[in-house]
């Protein structure tokens, strides 16, 4: 997950804040990033097969920390495979079987402590997970997306448009997506602030400007990378070479103009990966594209989601829909194929979650209406201003 070698070099620029200098901020989260934190501490039952779904507990733990803060959260989740990204995810899981079989083999000769060393490097979140914690996050009026294809974009999209204020995750990947605010190493009280223009202070305005060739080259989940190149030597070689030598480059490395092809695939995939917009409520390109590419992934999407289906493509229609209780409106935005008929309907951890894109907010009182109607009021400004400049 992310750029080897990215993170440490960023380390001492990092802030250290407390998660409460975030109060009344909307905090996107890693959905996938949270779980696969958490499903090492049970990876033995689920190595085994054993029904344990103590992610759930602890994953809605992390929420309420968050909330106790009065912080928004946004729980994002992965979507599709992405077509760029199917070797790489080849890979991973030929070492997850690998892991596996060297569990059982170390269990045969009754090695435990190697074999459970081993079975937390073969789990898997799976579509079942993600659909239990959902169906919580339901329960508790959390905001919740699922992307597409992939969470990295997507946050970058709703950070960019201000829908999130800042991102919190452990994956590097969003630093070369650009984005302005991501916090990491998050331990129930201090986060790791990371801002874009620490890319300045670690080198210099060239890594600051070039980061995604710099990530390319030295290796990144959409392209191998070029051989013995590291973040570091992949700016200095850059930097002495410029973009123009790149080809030059590659061939003294017998890398031929298909690998060059590559790379700029990827920097089109960091850039225009397919998204959700909660916006205009369909997909989109991440920044505007002409003509999308297939291996962008897929702008129609028309599949559901659903715990009995092999896809997490959906057709992301969503609507608007107003709800009396107690004599006062309230704004809950619900999947256009399931409209639950109550707000008991809609706490209903029963109820399925038939769309992959379904941001639901449900707002208790009038107070927390009035509350909302402002953040809209700012949020819409925002908005506004970011799609007039792409006009």
């Amino acid at each position: 997950m992310g750029i080897n070698g990215l993170l440490p070099l960023l380390k001492n620029h990092l802030q250290r804040k407390h998660i409460s200098c975030f109060k009344n901020k909307r905090i996107g989260i890693d959905g996938h990033c949270w779980l696969y934190q958490i499903i090492p501490y049970i990876a033995e039952d689920l190595f085994y097969n054993v029904p344990n779904k103590r992610y759930v507990k602890a994953f809605l733990s992390k929420i309420k920390s968050i909330l106790s803060h009065k912080i928004i959260p946004v729980v994002i989740f992965d979507g599709d495979h992405l077509p760029m990204k199917e070797h790489t995810l080849n890979i991973r899981q030929e070492r997850k079987q690998k892991a596996k079989q060297e569990a059982m083999d170390a269990l045969k000769r009754n090695d435990i402590s190697r074999a459970k060393e081993l079975m937390k490097q073969c789990v898997n979140v799976t579509r079942e997970m993600v659909n239990d914690v959902i169906e919580e996050l339901i329960k508790e009026n959390i905001e919740f997306i699922i992307s597409p294809y992939e969470t990295d974009a997507q946050l970058t999209y709703l950070q960019n448009i201000g829908f999130v204020d800042c991102i919190l995750t452990e994956d590097s990947d969003f630093i070369v997506y650009g984005c302005s605010s991501i916090l990491y190493k998050f331990d129930g009280e201090f986060v790791s602030l990371y801002e874009r223009e620490i890319l300045k202070k670690v080198k210099d305005l060239f890594f600051y400007e070039n980061i995604q060739k710099i990530a390319i080259m030295s290796g990144c989940d959409y392209i191998e990378g070029i051989k013995g190149l590291g973040v570091i030597t992949a700016y200095k070689t850059l930097k002495k070479i410029g973009s123009e030598g790149l080809l030059n480059f590659l061939k003294q490395k017998n890398l031929d103009e298909n690998f060059l092809k590559k790379m700029e695939n990827a920097i089109k995939t960091f850039n225009h990966q397919v998204v959700f917009c909660p916006i205009q409520q369909k997909r989109i390109n991440l920044n505007p594209l002409e003509t999308n590419l297939y291996f962008l992934g897929d702008l129609i999407g028309n599949n559901v989601f659903s715990k009995n289906l092999n896809t997490f493509a959906t057709k992301n229609l969503l609507k608007y829909k107003n709800t009396e209780s107690k004599n006062e409106t309230k704004r809950v935005l619900t999947d256009i194929m399931d409209t639950p008929e109550s707000d008991d309907d809609l706490n209903d951890p029963k109820q399925d979650v038939k769309e992959n894109s379904i941001l639901r907010i449900s707002l208790k009182n009038k107070k927390k209406e009035t509350n909302f109607k402002k953040k809209k009021i700012v949020f819409e400004e925002k908005t506004s201003k970011y799609f007039k400049n792409l006009e």
